[in-house]
C-alpha cells in the first residue's frame, strides 16, 4: 500500500534537502520530504534557553563562496555578520593539553610539523584540482579514490603526529564527521569546490567568514516553514526499491512512498551506517 505518490522523494529534512525540496516546489514538481527526526535541521543546530540569545552546536559557518547560501538568507530575509579575528582559539586535547593560540592553527616551534602540515595541504590541493566539480565520478581513478579513506589517506601521507592531529581536527570541524567515515574522493570535490584548504580553513576571505544572524538554524526553520505541506516528520527510510515504474521507499514505521525520483539527502556516514 502507498502512503503518497509524487514526483521526488527527498530522504533528509537538513539544509541540503529542504533547499532541494523548495526548488522542485517553486518549479512546480510535487515532492514529500522524508524526516527520520521530529524536527528539521540536519547538520545545523541552533539552541535557545533562559540566560541566554542562541548558541550555535554545529554548521554555523559561511564565506564569500558560499554564493547559494547567502542568496537563500537573503532571500529568507536573515541578515549576516563577519566573525572576529581579534580572540583567541581554545583547544583541548584528549590527553587534557589545553592550548591557546591566535590565527587559524595551534602554535609550534616544531619545524618538521610545519613542513608536514605544508606538505599535507599541498598535496591534497594539487590532487583536489584533477577532480571534476561538476562531474567528480569521472575524475582519473575515482574508484580508489573513493574506496580509501581520508584517515587512511593521512596515515600514508603525514609524517608527524601534529599534522594527523589537525587533518582530524579539520575533518571534524567541517564536516562534523570522522577521517575514517570519509572518502579521499568526496574530500578532494569539497576542496575543490571551495578553492582549496586554506579557503576552507581561514576566517579572513574564507569560508569561516561570517555567521548567520540568529544561527544557521534560522535557514532550515525558514524553509520548513515553507514547506510544511510536503514535510512528514518521525519517517526513518529503510529501503529503496526501484523499478521500471519509479521508486519506493521504505519507512520503518512501514510506510511506502513511490515517486519517479529519490534524491538522498543524508550524511555520507549516515548512508553507510544505514543503507537504504
Amino acid at each position: 500500500m502507498c502512503d503518497k505518490q509524487v514526483d521526488v522523494i527527498v530522504v533528509g529534512g537538513g539544509l541540503s534537502g529542504l533547499f532541494a525540496a523548495k526548488l522542485l516546489k517553486d518549479e512546480g514538481v510535487s515532492v514529500v520530504v522524508l524526516e527520520a527526526r521530529h524536527d528539521v535541521g540536519g547538520r545545523t543546530l541552533t539552541v535557545r534557553g533562559p540566560g541566554f540569545d542562541y548558541a550555535e552546536l554545529a554548521a554555523s559557518f559561511v564565506g564569500k563562496h558560499h554564493t547559494k547560501v547567502l542568496e537563500l538568507a537573503e532571500e529568507l530575509g536573515i541578515g549576516v555578520y563577519k566573525v572576529k579575528t581579534d580572540l583567541k582559539t581554545t583547544l583541548y586535547a584528549k590527553t587534557g593539553k589545553r592550548s591557546v593560540y591566535a590565527g587559524t592553527i595551534p602554535s609550534t616551534y616544531n619545524l618538521v610539523d610545519l613542513l608536514d602540515l605544508n606538505h599535507v595541504m599541498r598535496t591534497l590541493d594539487d590532487m583536489s584540482k584533477k577532480v571534476p566539480v561538476d562531474r567528480p565520478w569521472e575524475s582519473e581513478g575515482a574508484t580508489m579514490l573513493d574506496s580509501m579513506t581520508v584517515q587512511e589517506f593521512t596515515e600514508q601521507h603525514c609524517w608527524t603526529k601534529f599534522a594527523k592531529m589537525l587533518t582530524k581536527i579539520a575533518i571534524r570541524s567541517i564536516y562534523l564527521t570522522e577521517p575514517h567515515h570519509m572518502s579521499l574522493l568526496f574530500l578532494l570535490h569539497g576542496i575543490h569546490m571551495c578553492g582549496g584548504l586554506e579557503a576552507m580553513t581561514s576566517v579572513e576571505d574564507g569560508l569561516q567568514e561570517m555567521k548567520l544572524d540568529g544561527g544557521s538554524g534560522k535557514l532550515c526553520d525558514k524553509l520548513g516553514e515553507h514547506l510544511s505541506d510536503v514535510i512528514t516528520f518521525g519517517k526513518q527510510a529503510i529501503k529503496i526499491t526501484q523499478d521500471v515504474s519509479g521508486v519506493t521507499v521504505c519507512t520503518k514505521d512501514g510506510g511506502a512512498y513511490k515517486g519517479q525520483r529519490v534524491l538522498l539527502a543524508m550524511p555520507p556516514a549516515s548512508v553507510a551506517k544505514n543503507p537504504v
